[in-house]
């Protein structure tokens, strides 16, 4: 490193996997050094206001990409602390265990989760960890 400091792990964005790990790290002892393309959101009243985020695009980075034609589009992206996760609010529907199943659609068949490591049985304490956290760590737990 530039500044002669020394990391045990460097994380590179803060969005929802980035900011995860590092939290999940944080009590390892371990020196981590998070790294993120963007600055703070900044703190004004048009952060509540869906219409200036999501339409007017008020926070979004002025920039194109190409597609594999050579084609510009606009990434809909935002390089602030938090990643694209901020802005999308992890705004998931709740898995059912059916979710877990075989799925079978145009290009195949997606194999079920009782293949993989991840799968339905795993995911219940891990979802329950993630709604609800802990009561020494998340004192505003919502109510069932």
């Amino acid at each position: 490193m530039a500044d002669g400091q020394h990391y045990d792990v460097v994380i590179i964005g803060t969005g929802a996997g980035g900011g995860t790990l590092a939290h999940r790290l944080a009590p390892s002892g371990k020196r981590i050094l998070l790294l993120e393309r963007g600055d703070y959101l900044p703190r004004e009243r048009e952060n509540w206001d869906s219409t200036a985020v999501f339409v007017q695009g008020r926070y979004r980075a002025p920039e194109f990409w190409y597609d594999e034609h050579g084609h510009e589009f606009p990434p809909e992206t935002n390089y602030y602390v938090g990643g694209n996760t901020k802005f999308y609010g992890a705004a998931l529907f709740r898995l059912r265990p059916q979710d877990f199943g075989e799925l079978r659609h145009h290009d195949g068949v997606s194999p079920s989760a009782s293949t993989c490591t991840w799968g339905c049985p795993s995911a219940p304490p891990r979802t329950r960890r993630a709604q609800y956290g802990s009561a020494t760590t998340h004192r505003a737990r919502p109510s069932m």
